[in-house]
C-alpha cells in the first residue's frame, strides 16, 4: 500500500510496488484508487525491470519482460499518477 507523507512534494515508488505490472487490471484498479486518493503527485517510479527477468545470458526471457514492461508503462502513462 502507498504511504503518503504531508512534509513531500511528491511520490516516488518502485514499479512493482507502485504500478504492480505482474498484477490484473481489474486487480489493479483498487490500487488505482488509492493512488489517486492520495494528495501526493507520483512522478516517477525507480526499478523498473526486476531481476527475475533474465535479459541477457544464455536464456532470456524478452517475451515476459516486454509484456511486464508495456503493462508498467501502460499504467504509468495514465493520468492519476501525473
Amino acid at each position: 500500500m502507498r504511504r503518503c507523507w504531508s512534509h513531500a512534494q511528491r511520490f516516488e515508488g518502485g514499479v512493482a510496488g507502485t504500478l504492480k505490472p505482474e498484477m490484473t487490471d481489474a486487480a489493479f484498479a483498487q490500487e488505482a484508487a488509492m493512488i489517486r486518493a492520495c494528495v501526493l503527485p507520483t512522478r516517477s517510479c525507480n526499478g523498473f525491470i526486476p531481476a527475475s527477468f533474465r535479459l541477457t545470458g544464455p536464456e532470456p526471457t524478452h517475451a515476459a519482460a516486454l509484456k511486464y514492461a508495456v503493462k508498467a508503462c501502460r499504467r504509468g502513462w495514465h493520468p492519476l499518477l501525473s
